[in-house]
């Protein structure tokens, strides 16, 4: 996530319909104290404050900010390779500045066993940042890797 809208929209949109799933969002820039932050003043501007003295906001969502790693857009080479590869394998595309991130942190916290729900019925959602992969800036790193399927975009 990088403004928290939609997390906070599913988060707010989950409790007040009976808080039945849990929300994780995986943060790609700033950190978990930021976006508490600035969900309390959406919850202010909403005027749903009581919620923010009545309910903690980890029942509400569940903020990993583990994975900004080199920053805003950036992947280490290792992330790359990885993203390169699930690419390659689904035919998908991933950019490197959302989607990329979140699917390493996903990729990784479900090796390390973090979700309560023992894998089952995760839903990885992504609401945008595909133009990512066509960012003059990002594209020194995301081209880097000699592979033309990821190339292939250019062609289109």
């Amino acid at each position: 996530m990088s403004s928290g809208g939609t997390m906070e929209g599913l988060a707010l949109g989950n409790y007040l319909t009976g808080k039945r799933l849990h929300i994780h969002a995986i943060a790609v820039s700033d950190n978990e104290n930021y976006f508490k932050t600035h969900f309390n003043t959406l919850l202010k501007q909403l005027e749903l404050d009581q919620l923010i003295s009545s309910v903690n906001n980890n029942e509400l969502v569940s903020i990993c900010d583990s994975y900004v790693g080199l920053g805003y857009g950036r992947m280490t080479d290792e992330q790359m390779t990885f993203l390169h590869k699930i690419i390659g394998e689904t035919g998908i595309l991933f950019d490197p500045v959302y989607t990329g991130k979140g699917l390493w942190a996903l990729k990784n916290e479900l090796q390390s066993n973090r979700f309560s729900n023992d894998k089952k019925n995760i839903l990885f959602l992504h609401t945008g940042g595909t133009l990512g992969l066509m960012n003059p800036d990002y594209s020194s790193q995301w081209l880097s890797i000699n592979d033309n399927h990821i190339h292939d975009w250019q062609n289109l």
